[in-house]
């Protein structure tokens, strides 16, 4: 099972996030997944949604590359770590017009898989270091502290 739940986040990042395979969603995620990532608590999402969200992104970033550095898995969890990087010259991010800025950011997730696909997850990613990136949050008015933090 421990290797089953890795190769799904290795699916996860390479086939959707990097090819842009979002029909391989319905193969890693569960009809009835369940995102708890900071931005949607408890929002029942399913692989329609996860598909989605994975495109906003694509289309923003065409370039975008995504690498996992660790995966951890324990029980029914699993857990990796990724940095995502691209140059934001596709579609608005996050309500910013395309800059042409080189975005890198990093984040981790925790998946919990039933009947070997996910089926909840936890998510977070610096998304203060995203959006100074983006040009939305003036460098200048943070200090060094923050600045430092959000590489």
């Amino acid at each position: 099972m421990i290797e089953i739940m890795k190769r799904l986040v290795e699916r996860y990042n390479e086939e959707m996030w990097n090819q842009g395979r979002l029909e391989v969603s319905s193969e890693i995620f569960a009809a009835d997944y369940v995102s708890d990532n900071a931005d949607t608590p408890g929002r029942a999402a399913g692989p329609d949604s996860i598909a989605y969200y994975v495109k906003i992104f694509r289309d923003a970033l065409p370039d975008l590359h995504s690498v996992v550095h660790e995966i951890v898995a324990q029980d029914n969890r699993v857990a990796g770590r990724f940095t995502v990087t691209g140059t934001h010259t596709g579609e608005p991010l996050l309500g910013v017009a395309p800059s042409g800025a080189k975005i890198r950011y990093q984040g981790y997730g925790i998946f919990h898989v039933e009947n070997g696909k996910f089926a909840r997850s936890f998510v977070l990613f610096d998304r203060l270091g995203l959006l100074i990136q983006l040009g939305v949050v003036p460098k200048e008015r943070l200090p060094q502290s923050v600045l430092t933090a959000s590489r």
